[in-house]
């Protein structure tokens, strides 16, 4: 009896609390039943939404039916970069604001960019206190009513959620993009707000370390480095620390490792993706390869042709060069390793058991803004008017495979971008957000305010696995990098201009 009412307890939790951008779990997965369907365009499945003041990044946490997530303060023109941002709750039953504070930052960002900016750490919190983050250099700790516990100053990732274990904030590296040094892993008493360690080596902050639990107790995570934008020399490659104290267990060296991936470990291994179209299983014990897994050969692929999927062997060519996956799009949950792929528009998984890969073609965008949905597969007109930018950038073609370019208004009625590319779908060479899984549905979004909703444990990965393609808001004006967060059984997400708590509605109410 007492280990069903702890069973029931724990059920209660993970529905009522998420606490930070990767939930209660850490890993973006919680038990549940998810909407399968919604559509912020034409507001079905959508319980409320309200006006946000400005544009931002964290994903909504919620906390004692509360939500919590950052802006930027408001603009009084067109904006390319900035640095103050605001800390926002609202009441998590009507959308009702609660309170607002200040984050003041030190340094500017590209506002809105589609690789993070200042306001992209998503707040954590401990159930008691909450701390937002300004990602150029401010951590405020306030209680559930918005009184001030703490403050310290210290930059931090603007495309990695933190998360809170044992006791301690853990910061998943620094917004420096120039340099190593400052680019440690950082451990905050989340009571205090004093430094507990930093870890022996750095890591860049375009990857996103999820918490693992070894069998031998130990709470390890891995780092990594590879990828360019720094000047120093570095040498490529991952490595498993301690988070109990940031000390090196092992270190993986690889020449042209691409570190813009999300790190989850399951059964003491590292399941990773390398360039070449390369999926390689790790040992956490001695850090050497147990296996790898060519992600092309003997695959299987659902691509849509001449109006309806066909299913049969991969046959055709997939660019899987120096880069396999679009950044951070990839999630590991049961046995199966999501990703998309960078320069094509195909959801792919690859099962850690077999090896086996498997690949769903997906439009880039949807529009239902007309009488019928509209849909882009490949390369349009918008997409070719849309080619005054550098030669390097048109080469990732699924960057512009798009029915409508994100016009970037937030509701100050300003264009606030400080990088072009936040115009584009949101495959291809941008970093994602992470996809969500509650119960037997993953949520997938793209900066679009596309959200692609699948069985993820379906049998086989083709369009009967793909329960809707559901939106956070009408084409061209939802830009989102935000990951989708669950509590009382809905959703909450963030656009350029909203915050929405999704219930959701039957796959079959979106084609009316």
């Amino acid at each position: 009896m007492l280990k069903l009412f702890i069973y029931f307890l724990f059920i209660s939790f993970t529905y009522a609390q998420w606490q930070q951008g990767g939930g209660p779990n850490f890993d973006y997965i919680v038990e549940g039943k998810g909407p399968e369907a919604f559509s912020a365009a034409t507001s079905k499945g959508i319980s409320w939404r309200v006006n946000l003041p400005e544009t931002g990044q964290s994903t909504p946490v919620i906390v004692d039916g509360k939500v919590f997530l950052t802006c930027f303060k408001t603009v009084t023109e067109d904006s390319k970069d900035g640095k103050d941002l605001v800390a926002l709750c609202y009441e998590a039953t009507s959308g009702k604001l609660l309170w607002q504070r200040e984050l003041p930052g030190s340094a500017v960002s590209r506002i809105s960019g589609c690789f993070g900016d200042n306001s992209g750490p998503a707040v954590v919190s401990d159930g008691k206190g909450v701390c937002f983050l300004n990602a150029s250099g401010l951590i405020n700790k306030y209680d559930l009513d918005g009184t001030l516990q703490w403050s310290i100053n210290i930059k931090n990732s603007r495309r990695a959620d933190p998360f809170l274990l044992n006791g301690s904030l853990i910061l998943t590296g620094s917004a420096e993009l120039e340099e190593i040094n400052g680019r440690n892993i950082t451990a905050i008493d989340f009571a205090t707000g004093k430094v507990v360690w930093k870890s022996e080596s750095y890591s860049w902050d375009g990857l996103s370390m999820i918490p693992y639990k070894r069998p031998n107790g130990e709470w390890v995570g891995l780092i990594a480095r590879g990828g360019g934008h720094v000047k120093a020399e570095y040498t490529d490659g991952f490595e498993l620390i301690s988070l109990k104290d940031g000390k090196s267990l092992w270190n993986y060296e690889f020449k042209g490792f691409r570190s813009t991936q999300n790190f989850t470990l399951k059964d003491d291994k590292a399941f990773v993706f390398f360039p070449k179209g390369k999926h390689v299983v790790v040992s956490l014990e001695t850090g050497k390869v147990i296996r790898e897994d060519n992600i092309l050969e003997n695959a299987q692929a659902t691509l849509f042709k001449n109006g309806s999927y066909q299913t049969s062997a991969l046959t055709q060519k997939i660019d899987l060069k120096s880069r396999s996956i679009t950044q951070m799009a990839n999630l590991l949950v049961g046995d199966f390793h999501y990703f998309r792929t960078y320069n094509d528009n195909f959801l792919g998984r690859v099962n850690i058991k077999s090896g086996k890969t498997e690949y769903l073609q997906l439009p880039t965008q949807i529009d239902r803004s007309g009488e019928s949905v509209e849909y882009s597969w490949g390369a349009t007109e918008v997409g070719r008017k849309f080619l005054p930018i550098k030669k390097k950038r048109a080469k990732v073609k699924a960057n512009l495979w798009m029915l409508k370019p994100n016009d970037m208004i937030s509701n100050s009625g300003f264009r606030v971008m400080g990088d072009g590319r936040s115009q584009y779908t949101g495959w291809g060479h941008v970093s994602a957000a992470l996809p969500t899984v509650v119960g037997d549905k993953i949520y997938v979004p793209t900066m679009s305010g596309v959200v692609y909703v699948l069985k993820w444990n379906a049998e086989v990965l083709d369009e009967n696995a793909l329960l809707s393609i559901s939106d956070l808001g009408k084409l061209g004006k939802s830009w989102t990098r935000s990951s989708l967060s669950f509590a009382d059984g809905k959703l909450y997400a963030r656009t350029i201009k909203e915050l929405i708590c999704i219930s959701g509605c039957a796959s079959e109410d979106l084609k009316k």
